[in-house]
């Protein structure tokens, strides 16, 4: 009966440590080159490259391929994110039973990042802290500084980090949402709010974050050739005038780009045609698709 108990004991505790090693920030442990490159931690990487892929020499060592450091000099790398570490995998092949591999790897911005020693003929993994201030833009430098009857590889290199946080969206207030005046209509795919007289319509809209590009998507039809028959279109968010001039002519939507200042938090905007041109058999005319405001 005991040990009966203590079989269960261990196929229990086995059972907790599986389920643990396989959270979220697990390392999975593989060593063979193209599932090794899969050692990450979901969502923390940046940059992962296999070596080889670069060019220059390459040897494979144990099931893993490499480029031999010193028959590519300067390699760019850029990230979306703020590098934090870097992981490398790196091994050598020698003539001489004492030779010493080593690498140092450093940046084109920052400097030295690692000075790496490790046996030959052996399957290495570091794992480098990078600065501080390291630019998710830089030039990693690969130079060999062992014997020289050593020849050093390096398998794949992996940067690890924080990724950029999404940009906040762009608000969009279509020209049929408003209300007041005008008619909407549609046509050539657009669905707009034509304005035949004087008259405004207003919306309203929310942001999460600080918007500071405006822009409005309109056209003018005039009755005329006259330039000066081209109707104005005059937006106003909360009640302050942003934009006040003659829209497009009548084969373009725009969009016309101003800048501006809205707050985080609840917002109205007007659309308002102030100079309407009548003749007899004329009628000018404004026409809104939308309006949208950028971060």
């Amino acid at each position: 009966m005991r040990g009966t108990l203590r079989a269960m004991r261990s196929s229990l505790t086995g059972a907790m440590l599986l389920f643990v090693a396989c959270g979220p920030d697990a390392v999975i442990d593989e060593t063979s080159d193209d599932v090794g490159v899969r050692q990450i931690r979901q969502g923390l990487v940046l940059f992962n490259q296999e070596v080889e892929t670069w060019g220059g020499w390459t040897l494979a060592v144990s099931g893993a391929s490499g480029g031999q450091v010193g028959t590519f000099a300067n390699k760019p790398i850029s990230v979306a994110g703020t590098p934090q570490t870097m992981v490398v995998q790196t091994w050598a092949t020698t003539c001489q039973a004492n030779a010493t591999a080593r690498i140092q790897l450093s940046s084109s911005s920052t400097g030295q990042l690692a000075d790496l020693s490790f046996a030959p003929q052996t399957l290495t993994t570091f794992t480098i802290t990078l600065p501080a201030n390291m630019p998710s833009n830089f030039v990693l430098n690969m130079t060999t500084t062992g014997s020289q009857c050593s020849r050093n590889y390096l398998d794949f290199v992996r940067i690890e980090g924080t990724a950029l946080p999404s940009p906040p969206p762009s608000i969009i207030v279509q020209g049929e949402a408003a209300t007041g005046a005008g008619v909407i209509e549609s046509g050539g795919g657009v669905t707009y709010r034509r304005f035949n007289a004087v008259g405004s319509a207003t919306a309203s809209f929310s942001t999460a974050a600080t918007l500071t590009q405006f822009q409005v998507y309109s056209r003018g039809i005039r009755c005329t050739s006259a330039t000066n028959t081209l109707p104005r279109i005059r937006v106003l968010i909360d009640g302050v005038q942003v934009l006040d001039q003659t829209a497009p002519g009548a084969n373009s939507w725009g969009p016309t780009t101003v800048p501006v200042s809205v707050s985080a938090g609840n917002h109205t905007i007007t659309f308002s045609h102030n100079n309407d041109f009548n003749a007899p058999l004329c009628d000018a005319a404004l026409l809104v698709d939308r309006a949208q405001l950028n971060p």
